[in-house]
């Protein structure tokens, strides 16, 4: 079935107040952080106060600066290399997704083109993945030997698939041959040994969709807040 982000982080909920909820999401700014007069409490917004939305005094110093909280969307034009990729079947995460939503997945080459699968076949695809989650396979620096070896097999594996019928959209099927076997069977290709789809799915898939979730609730808790600010005890 269509990968979901269903019951991984179960106290998020993705309820709109309005029709400006999407524009509201997709245009506020990254999530900042800072500790001002507690030491135990993190205080969450998009623009640093002048007064402390805690206890309610001017802000003079800080127990802790200021910090960008990391995103782990995509926040390029384009997907990092060799990198998995999920985001919504419809629309994005920032703008547009509710819990319940179907996901995409899809599988970067040296470019960061995706390539996809889905009820119209393969399709590599070089704009319409710039908010999305991605999982890099192979990082910066210095490759191991076996990441070599992978890299001499990637682009080929793919653009090889294009033209493979395995991957027409006739043969598309939600539940039994969809975005999600593709990638599945790119990486088995690449590596060149069968992956696990359940040790797949445990060690990649859910770490960053649960990392997503709780970011965009965190995003939501500070959106819909009367002060512009969200409270978070040290450790939660």
């Amino acid at each position: 079935r269509p990968l979901k982000i269903k019951n991984i982080y179960k106290k998020i909920t993705f309820s709109r107040r309005n029709e400006n909820y999407g524009n509201l999401m997709a245009h506020q700014s990254v999530i900042k952080l800072f500790k001002h007069c507690d030491p135990d409490i993190f205080i969450f917004c998009f623009q640093i106060p002048h007064h402390c939305p805690f206890c309610k005094k001017e802000i003079i110093s800080y127990l802790v600066p200021p910090c960008v909280v990391p995103s782990p969307l995509n926040e390029n034009e384009k997907p990092k290399a060799y990198s998995i990729v999920i985001k919504p079947t419809n629309g994005s995460f920032m703008s547009d997704y509710q819990e319940n939503d179907d996901l995409h997945i899809g599988i970067t080459n040296l470019y960061g083109d995706v390539f996809n699968f889905d009820s119209v076949g393969v399709q590599k695809e070089k704009e319409g993945w710039d908010e999305c989650a991605c999982i890099v396979l192979i990082k910066d620096g210095s490759p191991s030997d076996e990441e070599k070896e992978w890299m001499k097999k990637w682009n080929k594996c793919l653009s090889s698939s294009l033209k493979d019928t395995q991957w027409t959209k006739e043969r598309y099927d939600e539940n039994q041959l969809n975005c999600y076997d593709y990638v599945i069977r790119m990486l088995s290709k690449i590596q060149g040994r069968e992956m696990n789809k359940q040790d797949f799915v445990q060690d990649h898939i859910l770490p960053t969709t649960k990392k997503v979730a709780k970011y965009l609730k965190l995003h939501k808790s500070i959106l819909w807040s009367e002060n512009g600010c969200h409270f978070q005890q040290s450790g939660q």
